[in-house]
Formats: structure tokens, C-alpha cells, sequence
């Protein structure tokens, strides 16, 4: 668009200037004192010129209205890009809170260790983290359950859980998508790397994040 209305205004100038010269070149070295003759002059370079000036205003309002649209277009962005960031701050919220305020009933080394949910997916070096996330698969249908057991409760909220790092996955890449940066979806798939991985392994996400 920029580059049209440059080649626009250059041949309308081109335009006036190849209109004006022949009249100049045609002047004598002296002014005129003849008032038809200037009033020739004047009625000839207002038909002339009115339609050279009312292109190059055009132009002008042309220029005018597509620099309010990608104004307006910036503002929807940043709109949208501020909801996202907002979004993603409660998706984190409501993704550790219950992990965090449920504690996990462990033994390691025959030793009771007060973990709670959040840790065996976040801790780097949780002790046999495989051993205590559940596969997504591993109830089975033909076993009754206590649905307040342990058993139950880990595959409820780490099925959440992975709920809500999907949400984060997808919320972060139409980030990037409406911004054109990668900053904070690097951050994020940074920050959920160990989590995503590792419920990823146990089968709760078809996926890798990538």
C-alpha cells in the first residue's frame, strides 16, 4: 500500500510538472500586464490542476484511513494478546492448586514423606516418578474401587491437570500466532516441559509438545 501511494503521487507530480512547464516555457521574460491574460492563466491551471489536487487528496485520505485500520487492527491485537495472558495466568492457577493442596500418601525407603500431587510431575529429581503417576489406562474395568482411594485420586487430578496444560499449550501458541513472537510460548513450554513430559509418557497426552 505504502509503495502504491509513493508511485501515485510521483507520476501525479510528474503529471503537474509535464502540465505547468509548456506554460512557463511560453511566458516572455517579462511579467504581463494584460489582466485576460492572466485571467487565462488562472482559468487554465485551475481546470488543470483541480484533478491532479483532487487525486493527490484522495491519496491522502486513502493514506489516512488504512493507517487507522492497522491502528485499530494493533489495538485488537494487543486486546487479544492482554485476554490470552490473563487466561493463561488462571489456567496456571486452577492447574497447581489442587496438585499443590493434595497431599500424597508416600512411602520412600520405608519412610513417609509428606509430597503432594504437584511434586511427582514438577520435581526434577522426584525418586521413581514413573513408579507413582499412574498410566492413563492402568484402572481396571473389572476391579471395584474406593472412589476416595488413592488410586482413584491420582488419575483424577492428574487427568486435570493435563487438562489444563493442553490449555496452556494451546493458549501460548495463539499467543505467538496473534503477536508474532515466540517469547512467551518459549517460556511456557520452557516452564511445563517436565510436567507435559512426563504425563505425556503416561499416556495422558497423545502429543508431545513441540
Amino acid at each position: 500500500m505504502e509503495k502504491l501511494t509513493k508511485r501515485l503521487i510521483i507520476f501525479l507530480l510528474i503529471g503537474i510538472i509535464l502540465t505547468v512547464a509548456p506554460l512557463i516555457y511560453s511566458f516572455k521574460p517579462q511579467l504581463s500586464s494584460n489582466v485576460e491574460h492572466w485571467a487565462f492563466i488562472a482559468s487554465y491551471l485551475g481546470g488543470i490542476m483541480s484533478p491532479y489536487i483532487a487525486a493527490l487528496a484522495l491519496i491522502a485520505l486513502l493514506s489516512t484511513l488504512k493507517q487507522q485500520s492497522d491502528q485499530i487492527t494493533l489495538l485488537k491485537k494487543q486486546t487479544q494478546s492482554s485476554q490470552i495472558e490473563t487466561m493463561l495466568s488462571k489456567i496456571e492457577c486452577d492447574f497447581a492448586t489442587p496438585l499443590k493442596e493434595t497431599l500424597l500418601n508416600l512411602k520412600i525407603r520405608g519412610k513417609e514423606i509428606n509430597y503432594t500431587f504437584l511434586d511427582p510431575i514438577t520435581a526434577l529429581a522426584f525418586p521413581e516418578w514413573e513408579k507413582v503417576i499412574p498410566n492413563i489406562d492402568d484402572l481396571d474395568p473389572s476391579k471395584e474401587y474406593d472412589y476416595l482411594s488413592q488410586e482413584i485420586m491420582q488419575l483424577d487430578l492428574y487427568t486435570s491437570a493435563s487438562s489444563y496444560l493442553k490449555l496452556i499449550k494451546v493458549y501460548s501458541e495463539k499467543h505467538e500466532d496473534i503477536t508474532g513472537s515466540n517469547i512467551l510460548s518459549a517460556y511456557y513450554k520452557k516452564k511445563y516441559k517436565i510436567p507435559y513430559k512426563r504425563l505425556h509418557q503416561k499416556g495422558f497426552f497423545n502429543e508431545p509438545w513441540e
